[in-house]
């Protein structure tokens, strides 16, 4: 996926900014949204500020409440402000990721009152820049929280995230491979996978604002009643399915999604993303029909239901782009190929290791997923 960052793709941000469209990276779904006036100051917003930092923070708090002009008091103050004053409205578009997010330029201006100064600040903003933007910007220190914060976006069905970070050296590319992690990560919670797109704000230092832009096939309502569709589903094919044995269970849970869902070659055999109802847990267990993502999403499903560990596994099947699953069992790991399962037969695609998948014509990145090692055959489940 190519990097959005603001340095490499300057005509198309500019192109953006004036249509007051943030485009996704592929698909047909676009994301818009109206250009929003920014606010006048009111009454009692002058803020009283003594250092550099406290100047540079008071025109960072005018931006986040997206205010069109805004008046700083400076006493005692340490320095040349007249100076600092045109060092703030050139640092803060260019290198602050509020700023760098917000803003296409700004100016100030200071003014001797006798024994202070009053500087007053003016903001042009991004056309695209909403107060709902502003105001859903969440700081995160870690990796861990990071993820986190798309989680919660992603499960909720938002159109955007911003998140602000201090020491996160990710590029958009790896931002947008923990979207596609959360998503595969979380079958029970994220019924469609979004299309995703995101800009960085700068786009140098550690500092950084990550925005990314999420478009889905259908309205968020209609994809939360999807989700509770989802989730009854699964509470039903897993009634009675008890996780002590797990490998009966894995063996059951498999036989009853062949049983109920029908395996779509038609799609399977064209181009497809994984926004297609038949690669979805939704479209398996719900419409009852899928190509191998599908299986595969709702195999997980599944098992995260009764606490199984589970992976979705994204590869090859010959020369056709196929998921599968990877699951654990008494601390080791086998291949279940449940669409496999579904079209040739269950003893062709549950629990196999790493060299029996290669000869079968699979190929996935093994540096990526587990070793699947495991001795454990069907014929041993069915022995029990």
């Amino acid at each position: 996926m190519k990097r959005r960052l603001r340095a490499l793709c300057a005509a198309l941000a500019a192109s953006l900014l004036l249509t007051g469209c943030s485009s996704v990276l592929s698909g047909e779904i676009r994301i818009v949204t109206p250009y929003v006036t920014p606010t006048s100051q009111g009454p009692g917003r002058i803020k009283e500020v003594e250092t550099y930092e406290e100047l540079k923070s008071a025109a960072v708090d005018f931006i986040l409440n997206m205010e069109e002009k805004g008046m700083v008091r400076v006493f005692s103050y340490d320095g040349d402000i007249e100076n600092d004053v045109i060092s703030v409205c050139n640092d803060i578009p260019e290198n602050h990721p509020i700023g760098a997010f917000a803003l296409s330029g700004m100016e100030g201006a200071a003014t001797k009152i006798v024994s202070y100064y009053e500087v007053e600040f003016s903001f042009i903003y991004n056309t695209r820049i909403t107060p709902e933007y502003l105001n859903g910007i969440v700081t995160v220190s870690t990796l861990r929280y990071f993820k986190a914060g798309l989680l919660t976006k992603l499960t909720s069905y938002s159109g955007f995230s911003a998140m602000l970070t201090n020491n996160l050296t990710l590029s958009a590319e790896d931002a947008l491979k923990y979207v596609e992690e959360t998503y595969y990560e979380h079958p029970l919670d994220i019924v469609m996978a979004p299309v995703a797109a995101v800009e960085i704000f700068p786009d140098h230092g550690t500092s950084r604002l990550f925005f990314f832009t999420f478009g889905y096939r259908y309205e968020p309502s209609t994809l939360k009643v999807m989700d509770d569709s989802l989730k009854s589903a699964v509470s039903s094919m897993v009634e009675s399915v008890s996780a002590t044995n797990r490998a009966a269970a894995l063996l059951t849970l498999c036989r009853r999604l062949v049983e109920f869902v029908k395996y779509d070659s038609d799609t399977a055999a064209g181009e497809y993303n994984n926004q297609h109802i038949s690669a979805t847990a939704y479209g398996a267990l719900v419409t009852g029909t899928a190509v191998g993502e599908g299986y595969a999403m709702a195999y997980k499903a599944l098992c995260d239901r009764l606490g199984i560990t589970c992976f979705v596994v994204l590869g090859n099947l010959g020369d056709m782009e196929h998921a599968w699953n990877i699951v654990e069992i008494g601390g080791d790991y086998y291949h279940i190929d449940p669409a496999m399962c579904a079209v040739h037969g269950i003893p062709g695609g549950f629990l196999k290791n790493d060299a029996d998948m290669m000869d079968a014509g699979y190929t996935w990145d093994t540096g990526r997923y587990m070793t699947c090692d495991g001795t454990l055959t069907y014929e041993d489940v069915l022995r029990g």
